[in-house]
């Protein structure tokens, strides 16, 4: 794989670009989340909710992980030397927040596309938005929508990783309905063989200023 896997687009339908300020916004809050994030993978986070601390005052809280996603499939569709989009399919779990309390999880997939603008030195911009389905017990199927932008880094050897800033929203208002309106901040590591997303809610916090300190 060539670039980062998140989330993204159904095939056949027209990628949704972040424009604008919503797209520099963000991609703001990654640059400066990517430390943070390092340091939720450590001993920062407890299995109901993290607080995430960094140099200055970065005050990052985080909720429970709720979303895990593997690489089913992928195709990389290059458009011209710096851009490209990838097709993908994930098999995915999900992890309501009563998950913890009952052992209950949510088995679905997600399939979908984005667009990679890849920049020097490995690094790139992604922006795109996913479909997960799923049915619930008595057949009836779910759906929720996921956007995102990211900025990743990828090595020489394909390996790699990035942080992103996801935005859920559903008109489920059954097992999926907890991720209506949900912000996540995911952490992304892939490699030539496939891709592993984990994604933690964002419930808030304070982020230094480059100025500030």
């Amino acid at each position: 794989m060539n670039a980062l896997n998140v989330i993204g687009l159904p095939r056949g339908v027209t990628i949704i670009a972040l424009t604008g300020i919503a797209v520099a916004t963000t991609t703001a809050l990654i640059i400066q989340t990517v430390s943070a994030t390092d340091v939720m993978n450590t001993t920062n986070l407890t299995t109901e909710e993290g607080l995430v601390t960094g140099n200055n005052n970065t005050n990052i809280t985080l909720g429970n992980l709720f979303y895990r996603a593997k690489t089913l499939e992928e195709t990389y569709n290059p458009v011209n030397e710096t851009n490209a989009v990838i097709s993908y399919v994930y098999s995915v779990t999900l992890m309501p927040p009563n998950a913890t309390a009952t052992g209950a999880v949510i088995n679905s997939t997600e399939r979908g596309n984005f667009t990679v603008n890849n920049l020097p030195d490995g690094l790139s911009i992604n922006q795109g938005q996913g479909l997960i389905i799923t049915e619930d017990d008595g057949g009836q199927e779910e759906r929720a929508t996921a956007t995102f932008v990211s900025l990743a880094r990828t090595n020489p050897d394909g390996m790699g990783s990035g942080t992103s800033v996801v935005f859920f929203n559903t008109n489920s208002t059954g097992q999926l309905a907890f991720l209506n309106n949900m912000i996540g901040i995911a952490q992304v590591e892939f490699s030539p063989e496939g891709t592993t997303v984990r994604i933690w809610e964002w419930k808030g916090g304070i982020l230094p200023s480059q100025n500030e300190g």
